[in-house]
């Protein structure tokens, strides 16, 4: 047998496994070029049936609705809300945006991933460049929890409120409306628009727009003073506010004096709002 003969099979098998080890790269290529199925992947592992029980954490930030999430995600097929294979992050940006305006409202923006959610993105689109292949899964299924709850949390305390108007009085309530927030998040989504979608969550009632009004005007008056802001107790200050305004209502105080039945001072007394009394 000549040299040329007794090479041929090893020839062979070297091509074969060449071949193969080719075609499995390009499985694997195949499958990096699809981030959608990858987040999907990470948000069944996270969310899903097999889920382990307990609050979840996405760079480093907890997600407040650790309860809610697996809800929303699994009546989406846990198929992801802001992922796309082309890592389109335009309505990530829209959602950004509008977090950001919430200042008007009383609200921090910092308190809804603001800092992940804004390095996240920059991670994405500074390793997109290199192909989305090098954008790493786990990156995106954070920026996906993170974008959620975001929009969830931000959009709950627009619509009921930052602060517990059982830390203010336990006689009262507000009465409060329904919205559906998952529907509203679903039709930002839809309509390619989930800043508006956000900002439809804001109360339009006069006591609110007048509320922002001072918000606004007072936001003004620390800028130009330079002095530092005051801090927020008990949550919003906007929401404090109308939740201070409609006590006052129901219990027939005046705004003026922050007290019942009067509107002229009387003397002697403090002035400011009633202490809350728990129910007889």
């Amino acid at each position: 047998m000549t040299k040329e003969g007794a090479a041929g099979p090893s020839a062979c098998l070297l091509v074969a496994c060449l071949t193969f080890a080719a075609g499995c790269g390009a499985g694997r290529d195949e499958a990096q070029s699809h981030p959608v199925s990858q987040t999907q992947s990470i948000l069944e592992k996270r969310t899903g049936a097999a889920a382990t029980a307990g609050p979840i954490f996405c760079q480093r930030d907890r997600i407040c609705g650790s309860d809610i999430l697996p809800l929303f995600y699994g009546g989406r097929g846990l198929r992801p809300a802001w992922i796309a294979d082309d890592l389109d992050l335009a309505d990530a940006a829209s959602l950004l945006l509008a977090l950001r305006r919430v200042e008007e409202d009383g609200l921090s923006p910092e308190n809804y991933h603001l800092a992940a959610l804004q390095a996240l993105m920059s991670e994405v689109s500074r390793k997109k460049e290199k192909g989305v292949a090098a954008v790493p899964a786990e990156t995106l299924a954070d920026l996906e929890m993170l974008l959620t709850d975001a929009f969830l949390l931000c959009g709950s305390q627009l619509v009921y409120g930052q602060v517990n108007p059982e830390t203010i009085q336990s006689e009262w309530f507000i009465k409060g409306r329904y919205e559906d927030l998952v529907a509203v998040l679903e039709k930002g989504l839809k309509t390619k628009d989930v800043g508006a979608a956000l900002d439809s969550l804001k109360p339009t009632h006069s006591t609110y727009r007048n509320l922002k009004a001072v918000l606004k005007k007072a936001q003004a008056e620390v800028n130009n003073s330079g002095r530092p802001a005051p801090a927020a107790r008990n949550g919003s200050m906007l929401w404090t506010g109308i939740l201070r305004c409609e006590y006052c209502r129901r219990r027939g105080i005046s705004r003026q004096t922050g007290y019942p039945g009067t509107r002229k001072k009387r003397t002697g007394a403090k002035s400011g709002w009633p202490r809350p009394q728990p129910p007889a």
